[in-house]
């Protein structure tokens, strides 16, 4: 209960207005509920108040607090771009230390390479010298050389039973009796045929090589090959190039002496027309067994480009793929010796 005369907090007053309602008799269920209600009333008003009075006073400490803080802050604001300028001369300083230590790096082997008084003063050997001042020389195939010069030759072969030169010519006769005959035949746009080389066979054919492949692609054109002949009195003919490929295990019952079956093969191949001039049997066809089905025949091609596709990519026959191979000579080899060659 509260203390006559003495000073009364709202707590104080809350708490005797519930003290009152439970132990005063004669009050009613509505005073009492009426008593009760205010008691409430004043605790929330006293905590409202109380709520107020902690806000302004957190409110006044952290105004406080955020002052110091910003007088704090002034002077590193102050100092900002000094800062910045510290950093810009500290990132300057750094990228030309790199550039001195590359310097250095690039003077060291400049020094290195460089010779030594006594290696500078020691004589050197007359090899030296010449390798020193000598042009690298350019490595050049021996294939492709050969191969250049193949283009460059012409094959004049004889007639069964005839001879191109007698025994007791020599290459400079012969030469000259050709070189007599290119220039009944030569004309002002052809070009200058002048003979390097003449090579006899033993089957009384010659090999004329010419200086360019020019004059020899000339040549080998039929209308300059007929006039060729016929200035020359010869009973001979020119040869075209061939270039033999074998190919095996092919059926015996394909007929590839017949012209139109060889044109027949070029377009299954998507072969030029022309391509394949001839075919033949290795093995004679009276020395097969009587159930013999394949065997091996010899393509001539007019030309390289025909007869290294058969051989990278094989050749269809019939709807049927073989695979040809060149036609090389293998070495002799000892049937009870296989290690050594007979040469």
């Amino acid at each position: 209960m509260l203390i006559p005369a003495a000073g009364a907090s709202i707590e104080d007053l809350t708490t005797a207005l519930f003290e009152f309602t439970l132990n005063t008799p004669g009050v009613t269920l509505l005073q009492r509920d009426m008593l009760r209600a205010i008691a409430i009333l004043l605790g929330q008003a006293d905590h409202e108040s109380k709520a107020k009075t902690i806000a302004e006073t957190v409110g006044f400490h952290m105004i406080g607090t955020i002052e110091r803080f910003e007088k704090a802050i002034d002077p590193i604001t102050a100092l900002s771009p000094q800062i910045a300028l510290i950093i810009t001369a500290s990132e300057t300083l750094k990228a030309n230390a790199e550039s001195f230590t590359q310097l250095r790096n690039t003077m060291a082997e400049a020094d290195a390479t460089q010779p030594s008084p006594d290696q500078t003063n020691k004589a050197r050997s007359y090899s030296s010298i010449v390798q020193q001042n000598s042009p690298i020389p350019i490595p050049v195939s021996a294939a492709l050389t050969r191969a250049a010069i193949k283009e460059r030759q012409i094959l004049f072969e004889p007639t069964i039973g005839e001879t191109l030169y007698e025994p007791k010519d020599n290459s400079f006769d012969i030469a000259k009796r050709f070189k007599k005959a290119f220039d009944i035949v030569q004309i002002d746009d052809s070009p200058d045929l002048q003979i390097k080389a003449i090579t006899r066979l033993r089957n009384g054919s010659l090999i004329i090589e010419l200086t360019t492949t020019e004059a020899a692609n000339w040549i080998r054109q039929i209308a300059n090959r007929t006039k060729i002949i016929n200035a020359l009195d010869l009973p001979a003919t020119i040869k075209e190039r061939r270039f033999s490929v074998i190919v095996p295990f092919l059926s015996v019952s394909s007929n590839i002496d017949n012209a139109d079956w060889l044109r027949a093969v070029e377009k299954e191949n998507e072969m030029p027309t022309g391509s394949i001039e001839t075919a033949n049997w290795i093995k004679p066809k009276n020395r097969r067994s009587s159930d013999q089905r394949v065997a091996h025949a010899i393509f001539h091609f007019t030309g390289p480009t025909a007869a290294n596709n058969t051989l990278r990519d094989g050749i269809y026959i019939g709807q049927e793929k073989l695979h040809p191979r060149k036609d090389k000579r293998e070495p002799v080899r000892c049937s009870q010796m296989p290690t050594l060659r007979v040469m």
